[in-house]
């Protein structure tokens, strides 16, 4: 069904694929799109812990991502909490 979802080693599903396109797992969280622009980060258990509120999203690196929305870029923590933003 082209739906996107998570494995463990063994190939045994450990998330559904219930997402429209996915990104891997960094400092413990996952991009994750739901619906198209609609991205929001989960946890290891599948558990949506920032919201899909972003047109795009990027992996965690040291704590931090990217995020964009229609009318603005920046970077986010895991808490999803927005540390820089800039008009596009």
């Amino acid at each position: 069904d082209d739906l996107w979802g998570y494995i463990n080693p063994a190939g045994e599903w450990i998330i559904a694929p219930t997402y429209t396109e996915a990104r891997e797992f960094s400092d413990g969280l996952a991009a994750v799109e739901v619906s198209y622009n609609q991205w929001g980060y989960i946890n290891k258990e599948g558990k949506l812990v920032i919201d899909t509120q972003f047109d795009s999203a990027a992996p965690f690196h040291d704590g931090h991502a990217k995020i964009t929305s229609a009318t603005t870029y920046g970077i986010i923590n895991t808490s999803g909490k927005i540390l820089w933003e800039r008009n596009k």
